[in-house]
């Protein structure tokens, strides 16, 4: 229950920070995806210490990461990306937060496939681990497509480095 509520606690933290005005730089961003990461492997590990991770489970987990990395794509188009000042900024929209609680659904939804009467579920578990990789995915498509929309390819703090 407690991976449960903080990566609940995480997915808000998410979205709320998707609609800000944030600076879009190349060089930052992947920090705190792999952070979120690494507690979220660690949740797993410790979850399984307790419960039998059958082969079903895992590939079911194993799927959904995959799906969590299209819809991070599929997100990152969806994300405004403008030039004010010299600045590459960047806005999520309404459709962001709602391919982002679509693939949420998805992926808890998930557990209802393998064990639907099970009360200890992979994919509230490995909720952390999701939005890791969705963040982090959705981050590096988001730069590769700024990437393109700039001329040239070079991003405005290029010249000062």
């Amino acid at each position: 229950m407690e991976s449960v509520f903080i990566g609940l606690l995480v997915l808000v933290w998410l979205l709320w920070r998707q609609l800000q005005v944030r600076e879009l730089r190349h060089d930052r961003g992947y920090l705190l995806p792999l952070i979120i990461c690494v507690v979220g492997v660690a949740q797993i590990v410790d979850y399984s210490r307790e419960h039998h991770l059958a082969g079903t489970a895992i590939a079911l987990l194993a799927v959904s990461i995959v799906v969590a990395a299209a819809f991070a794509v599929w997100r990152a188009t969806t994300v405004r990306v403008w030039l004010h000042d010299g600045r590459l900024l960047r806005q999520g929209t309404a459709v962001t937060i709602v391919l982002w609680l679509v693939a949420i659904a998805i992926h808890l939804g998930g557990d209802h496939l393998i064990a639907p009467h099970d009360a200890d579920r992979l994919g509230s578990v490995s909720l952390l681990l999701y939005l890791g990789v969705s963040l982090g995915v959705q981050r590096f498509a988001l730069g590769e497509r700024a990437r393109r929309l700039l001329t040239g390819g070079a991003w405005p703090d290029d010249a000062a480095a």
